[in-house]
């Protein structure tokens, strides 16, 4: 009994609810106009939405920036006026040395290329200097720079 009196008061709730809304007057029927559609030779461009952006969260560390290694002076001509110890430490140490004197010659053996150089004493006391190179086996330019390029890299080969 107690059932059937809970479920009269919910259907007369109910029944309240729909009886007290409203309903709208309907619309007219609108005229639609329909323009003409023509067929041409190229169809038009589709708006092209980018992708989304990776979502950055919290969790989600931000990516590192990529080093980049610094350009290599690949100038043949930066050998002169350096002394001995410089040039062991721009190119390690020569495959070749010989005294011509009053000049040393180092050699240097690179990929398809030969690097002399000549350090001659300056008079005041202070080490040999380069003051005169040659790279032979290559062409001037382009060709000699990727062969000193080679050298700086150590990439000469024993000799």
């Amino acid at each position: 009994m107690r059932r059937a009196a809970v479920l009269g008061m919910v259907a007369l709730t109910l029944a309240a609810c729909a009886a007290a809304r409203p309903i709208p007057p309907p619309t007219p029927p609108t005229a639609a106009v329909i323009a003409p559609v023509v067929a041409t030779s190229t169809p038009a461009p589709r708006a092209s939405r980018p992708p989304p952006a990776p979502a950055v969260t919290a969790s989600t560390p931000a990516p590192e920036p990529v080093a980049t290694a610094p350009p290599i002076d690949d100038d043949p001509g930066q050998v002169m006026d350096r002394d001995g110890a410089a040039i062991e430490a721009l190119l390690g140490p020569p495959g070749l040395r010989r005294k011509e004197p009053p000049a040393q010659v180092w050699q240097y053996r690179g990929e398809g290329c030969v690097l002399d150089l000549y350090l001659y004493p300056d008079g005041d006391g202070r080490p040999p200097r380069v003051t005169y190179f040659e790279l032979r086996g290559v062409a001037r330019g382009t060709e000699a720079r990727r062969c000193f390029r080679g050298l700086l890299r150590g990439d000469g080969v024993a000799g």
